[in-house]
């Protein structure tokens, strides 16, 4: 059976990931690819040419859903393998306690049922042949409630002949070693201990779109707040307390303004609507995915969008479906969708990583989560490429403008090659506030800008007096560019692509630095009054400009926060700071 050919990406990572095989079972190669890039391609290629090379004889494949399972299952079959994806832990048993082998080439399992029985994956199948082993999303086993996954997983790895790790998420955990990966100790750019990984090939979210692995996701904001009347379970005392997000407070609840009664959430579900029906201009499948943040509330949100959907001539009839964890046929509906007619597909958790469904085109963020990995795990089910759209094809996620998603969204096509793993914050919520009883809530909200790689923009009437004017570009160009498009042909350039020629997010970044560098070097007793000036003359020598301005490409930034990064590392070591690294 024929298999699919290999991106480029994919050949240059498994002469890297073979180079580390020879250093022998100590080796922990991590492969680290945007969502939608083609992980489970390139790692069914490098498996089957270790079984071609005898350097193993099985495979064990242990990902985090069912889901997952049955397109691994899929696509390793491709290979000519015999594979088995849905053995259950008992089945494996008796043929142990038989002493027979497994008849299959690969097993693929979730990380739930490798937790069940430890004991008979890495004493019995992983002991008994030379296997590789492939621990698919592996981010899972250093999350607090899935730590004894890692475990679980560390014993296999153990035995193993051959370890692969795969991961589309820059993962976090506290500074604890990392499960099946190469990590060294660093500081983060608060000046936290942390964990960072070393991966073995790194292919990063902007080389995805270049090459047209993925396609760019474009983020629609809106603004709000919500006047919330609590009642202390405790003493019974109620008081009142406004939640604004244009406040850009860090602690502030985002539950309270998700409520589907409110006016925030229709403006977020007429957000997302509207881009549905302008995307179906050019592409009459592009569909809708929700997360919701429990089941009730996916229901109510369910009844919101029917009900305005009903209520737009562009979407007179919506199909929505709802899949939860105890929905009956769940999986076989999640496999469906990439094949029937859904139109909107409001879930919790059940979609949120490893689900390639290539028509999601346009998502609702409406959970509280405000954990950057979770919100990357959501944002990586609109990146996948569709040949059929050609070239220009975008999709757009609708977000609320608390500060927390705002800075996820603008970083979000570092989120692969920013490889620091640090602690995850909860959901936003200020310590003992859950120990309330809210008994009324009301919420506004509005439609307030687009939010483009890295670059925020406004005026969403003008982009859509450009597209009025260049309909042969709606559905494909990103809303942001064509806003810049348009104020650029106002001012009278004509330039369809005006060059981004300041990158906000990388100046704020440099700036941090500095600002921590200077409270270090205060803290270690210099109080000279230039300390800021000096920081930042060094850190421009160092990078080859005079100053740091509007018109510092973003290359340089980079640069300058990475001399600055280095920097800061020396001073919180108390160690000696040399102009380049050694």
């Amino acid at each position: 059976m024929s298999t699919p050919i290999l991106r480029k990406w994919q050949e240059l990572a498994i002469v890297d990931l073979e180079k580390a095989w020879l250093q022998g079972s100590s080796a922990r190669p991590l492969i680290a690819a945007c969502p939608g890039s083609g992980k489970t391609l390139f790692a069914c290629h490098a498996m089957r040419r270790q079984f071609t090379l005898g350097s193993v004889e099985q495979g064990l494949i242990v990902v985090p859903t069912v889901n997952i399972k049955g397109q691994w299952g899929k696509q390793v079959g491709q290979f000519g393998f015999k594979v088995h994806y849905d053995a259950d832990n008992e089945s494996l048993r008796w043929r142990r306690d038989r002493g027979q082998e497994v008849e299959y080439h690969v097993i693929a399992i979730t990380y739930a049922q490798l937790l069940k029985d430890p004991e008979l994956f890495s004493e019995w199948m992983l002991r008994n042949r030379k296997t590789l082993l492939i621990a698919d999303e592996v981010h899972h086993t250093t999350e607090e409630e899935y730590r004894q996954f890692g475990a679980a997983l560390n014993k296999c790895a153990e035995v193993a002949e051959r370890t692969l790790a795969l991961s589309g998420t820059p993962f976090r955990s506290n500074g604890e070693p990392i499960c099946m990966c190469e990590s060294v100790e660093d500081y983060d750019d608060d000046g936290r201990k942390v964990r960072r990984v070393l991966p073995t090939y790194n292919y990063s979210y902007s080389e995805a779109i270049r090459d047209e692995a993925c396609r760019p996701v474009e983020f629609v904001k809106v603004m709000g707040k919500a006047d919330v009347i609590y009642r202390s379970m405790a003493t019974g005392e109620t008081w009142e307390k406004c939640v604004d997000l244009a406040n850009k407070n860090k602690t502030d609840r985002l539950g309270v303004l998700l409520d589907p009664d409110g006016e925030f959430m229709e403006a977020c579900c007429l957000s997302a609507l509207k881009c549905l029906a302008e995307l179906r201009k050019a592409d009459r499948r592009a569909a809708m995915l929700v997360v919701a943040k429990d089941k009730d509330h996916g229901d109510r949100l369910g009844k919101l969008l029917k009900r305005m959907a009903l209520n737009s001539p562009a979407l007179p009839s919506m199909k929505i479906e709802q899949i939860y964890n105890d929905t009956p046929g769940a999986h076989a509906a999640i496999e469906r969708l990439d094949r029937d007619d859904t139109d909107i597909v409001i879930t919790v958790r059940m979609v949120s990583e490893g689900v390639d469904v290539k028509r999601f085109r346009v998502g609702l963020y409406a959970t509280p989560y405000l954990t950057e990995m979770f919100f990357r795990q959501f944002v990586g089910r609109f990146v996948r490429w569709q040949s059929s759209l050609g070239k220009a094809q975008s999709a757009r996620v609708i977000i609320p403008g608390h500060i927390a998603l705002l800075g996820f969204a603008k970083s979000i096509e570092l989120m692969v090659d920013a490889a620091y793993i640090a602690e995850d914050g909860g959901d936003g919520q200020p310590p003992g506030e859950e120990k309330n009883e809210i008994l009324n809530v009301k919420t506004t909200g509005k439609e307030a800008s687009v939010i483009y790689r890295g670059r925020e923009e406004m005026d969403l009437q003008l982009g859509e007096l450009f597209f009025q004017k260049h309909p042969v570009l709606r559905a494909h160009l990103p809303m942001a560019l064509a806003i810049a498009a348009a104020r650029e042909a106002q001012a009278g350039s004509g330039d369809l692509f005006p060059v981004m020629e300041f990158d906000e997010a990388w100046s704020s970044k440099n700036d941090g630095l500095v600002n921590r560098i200077v409270a270090r070097m205060r803290q270690n007793g210099d109080g000279d009054d230039e300390l800021y000036r000096k920081v930042n003359n060094r850190a421009n020598r160092a990078v080859g400009i005079s100053r740091k301005d509007r018109m510092t490409p973003v290359d340089i930034l980079r640069k300058r926060h990475e001399f600055l990064r280095r920097w800061f590392i020396a001073i919180c070591k108390n160690e000696p700071f040399t102009e380049h690294e050694k």
